[in-house]
């Protein structure tokens, strides 16, 4: 078990926004986390990712805590993870290449230029944008920079990958292209994905397993499969909604 929590309670400012949070997470798997906008889904992502500590509770990560007092324990799941952020979050003065090369900077400054260059190379041909390693942000596509964004969330050989809502603002296609990467990945490099979406048709492509919240707590945990034959009425309810939406139509 990759990630495991335990009676996990988050919030802000004393105020509890999830609540006997009991998540596992097993390697080499899709996780989808869903909900209705404001069930605490972002706020269990910061937890899981170490930049909200816990009002109680534990996040294990590969059988050790996490100190969230601790700067050397945070830093030892920061190197560990990796972090897909909605809008992409590239810094537009750097070019494709420069962004991707970020992280190493950062954690790992004495790793000669050539061994660098290899390893940005190497992700960015991963992604299918090694063409584009010269370009600014500025200069892609939507889908362009959320696998650009893939790329550097890639780049120090991560066991996990944290996707918040990934798919948002692409079309269909590209969409899918993202999907399909994601999965390609898992299997030809086995990393772990925890994906934060919305999108049910990203959904019933990607998901080994899935995570329901509902009012800040776990409404259903289990392979997607079992998900799709619940006659949870929340959970019904939840997806006629969410078909009906994508199709610009109100239930």
């Amino acid at each position: 078990m990759i990630i495991r929590t335990h009676q996990l309670n988050v919030g802000y400012n004393g105020f509890t926004v999830v609540s006997g949070i009991d998540l596992q997470v097993r390697s080499g798997r899709i996780i989808v986390v869903l909900g209705q906008s404001g069930c605490g889904k972002t706020t269990l992502l910061k937890t899981l990712i170490g930049l909200l500590p816990p009002i109680s509770g534990s996040v294990e990560f590969d059988g050790r805590p996490v100190d969230f007092r601790s700067e050397e324990s945070l830093q030892r799941l920061f190197l560990r993870i990796g972090v897909l952020y909605q809008n992409g979050a590239l810094l537009n003065s750097l070019n494709l290449y420069q962004n991707i090369a970020l992280p190493i900077t950062m954690h790992h400054p004495v790793i000669h230029q050539n061994i660098r260059a290899e390893m940005v190379t190497n992700r960015l041909r991963q992604v299918g944008l090694a063409a584009d390693m010269e370009r600014y942000p500025a200069e892609l596509s939507g889908g362009m920079r959320k696998r650009a964004a893939l790329a550097r969330a890639m780049i120090l050989d991560p066991e996990v990958i944290f996707c918040d809502e990934p798919s948002a603002g692409l079309d269909p296609i590209t969409a899918s292209g993202l999907d399909e990467l994601m999965l390609n990945l898992k299997a030809l490099l086995g990393i772990t994905f925890v994906v934060v979406t919305h999108e049910l048709r990203s959904i019933e492509r990607i998901a080994d397993e899935v995570v329901v919240i509902e009012g800040g707590s776990i409404r259903f945990n289990g392979p997607y499969a079992q998900l799709q034959h619940s006659e949870d009425p929340f959970i019904k309810a939840f997806f006629l909604k969410q078909q009906a939406d994508s199709r610009g139509m109100h239930p």
